[in-house]
């Protein structure tokens, strides 16, 4: 399994809950996204660190599924929400194949798909 994660920051931070509205749709529509979540930053620390405006963690079976979903509709109409207010984002993925233990993997998304 390969997971995705990113933190991003928008020029716009009243943005935040349009983006991730539109996050919480794809993880829903795109069949190559078999769990994930999004959700609002709280930005608790904003006076010391410099915080993301909203964060997300999308989980595919494996990078082949990723392709698929980085190639596909899905993806363009969630960019055209993003892309407009998009400042800068951190992103990392990494292979969840050999996890035995469940809490790291998508099975404890509250956005579970299958």
């Amino acid at each position: 399994m390969l997971r995705v994660i990113c933190l991003g920051r928008l020029t716009d931070p009243a943005a935040a809950e349009r983006v991730v509205s539109a996050a919480r749709r794809l993880i829903e529509e795109d069949p190559n996204v078999i769990a994930g979540e999004a959700a609002v930053g709280l930005r608790l620390m904003e006076e010391a660190v410099q915080h993301a405006h909203y964060s997300w963690i999308f989980d595919f079976e494996d990078e082949a599924g990723w392709h698929r979903y980085i190639e596909g509709a899905p993806h363009r109409q969630f960019a055209a929400v993003v892309d407009p207010v998009y400042e800068s984002a951190v992103i990392t993925q990494y292979d969840l194949t050999d996890a035995v233990d469940s809490n790291v993997t998508g099975d404890t998304l509250p956005g579970r798909r299958r």
